[in-house]
């Protein structure tokens, strides 16, 4: 008599038994799969500390916790953010102004990373640098304020009252519940 289908397949002699390279795959893949899976919510944890440290006035706990989120995912503009603000509420300006250019990498038209990249170069007096990303925050979002009272003000540190007065003049334009802008106007006009 010959032996059945299920005879001839029948596997012989049981599973093999792993090897120590099987054993290390399994624990990569492992890992791999518990890092994609968790990572943003590692990243969110790591900022939501980095915030807790910060807020309580513990710089260096917050940053080691802001970096602990940069490590787990390099392209997240707002851990970049982040840094690039506390950074900048340091006077850690060459920091801010690295953190902001990379977030700005990543998201090009997200127009508040414009304005404080802008402030971070405005406050080490590089202003024609921080005149074009006040520019290009308007341009990206005309309501954000703050954008022109600064781009005016780089103009007024670079000895362009006229710029300065035309930048005036619109932010009186767009927003007219601005006061006493005539009066920074006439000054800069004389």
């Amino acid at each position: 008599m010959q032996p059945g289908l299920l005879e001839r397949i029948k596997p012989t002699g049981g599973p093999r038994p792993l090897t120590l390279g099987d054993r290390i795959i399994f624990i990569l893949l492992t890992i791999a799969i518990f890092i994609a899976v968790f990572r943003p919510v590692l990243v969110y944890m790591s900022l939501w500390r980095g915030d807790q440290y910060w807020m309580g006035g513990e710089l260096e706990g917050g940053l080691r916790s802001y970096r602990k989120a940069l490590i787990l995912d390099p392209n997240n503009p707002r851990v970049r953010e982040t840094l690039g603000y506390v950074y900048a509420k340091y006077k850690r300006y060459d920091e801010s102004v690295g953190q902001y250019e990379s977030a700005i990498r990543i998201e090009p038209e997200n127009a508040e990373n414009h304005y404080y990249l802008g402030l971070s170069l405005f406050q080490q007096k590089r202003y024609e640098l921080a005149v074009g990303h006040f520019q290009k925050a308007i341009v990206l979002n005309p309501e954000l304020r703050f954008s022109y009272f600064s781009l005016a003000t780089s103009y007024e540190r670079l000895g362009k009252p006229r710029e300065a007065a035309k930048v005036y003049r619109r932010l009186q334009k767009k927003f007219p519940d601005v006061k006493n802008i005539e009066e920074v106007v006439q000054k800069l006009e004389r």
